[in-house]
């Protein structure tokens, strides 16, 4: 039997299960080499992943790129005061966001150009996820709230 359980925040649907559950996994550490944090938010399909580390705890955050060989590259916007890489497609494009002291989101393409995303009348756009068709979706402020956006190539 299916039942929505909603709190004061969120809602969830709640689904009988018949037995224990069937998939199991497998978990590797991932450690930026010398890094005191390692946080990673986003992976490929051929198994590149990219996430966020810290040499030191409450030190600068800096976005990194682990390749499927096991080579960590870090990513910094130039400029920026801090990076966090969030989001990577299967073409390899990279989506986060940076400080430069205002926050910005970004697409780091294949070639290694850096691309700003300023969502139009917004502050604080902040890239999350990239799909196989370029669009890109993230938050931003405006009016005193925060929304969600989708951004396409071209227009």
């Amino acid at each position: 039997m299916n039942r929505l359980l909603c709190g004061l925040l969120t809602c969830s649907l709640l689904v009988g299960l018949t037995g224990p559950a069937q998939a199991q996994y497998t978990f590797a550490t991932l450690d930026v080499p010398g890094a005191q944090v390692t946080e990673a938010f986003g992976i490929n399909q051929a198994g590149q992943i990219v996430g966020v580390y810290q040499l030191v705890v409450g030190g600068v955050l800096h976005g990194f790129l682990l390749d499927v060989d096991g080579t960590y590259t870090t990513i910094d916007v130039p400029g920026a005061t801090f990076t966090l890489a969030l989001g990577i497609n299967d073409a390899g494009q990279i989506v986060g966001y940076y400080s430069n002291p205002a926050i910005h989101g970004f697409v780091l393409d294949v070639d290694g150009s850096y691309t700003t995303l300023d969502v139009p009348g917004g502050s604080g756009t902040q890239a999350y996820r990239i799909n196989s068709l370029g669009q890109i979706v993230g938050q931003y402020a405006a009016g005193g709230r925060i929304h969600g956006f989708l951004a396409t190539p071209g227009g």
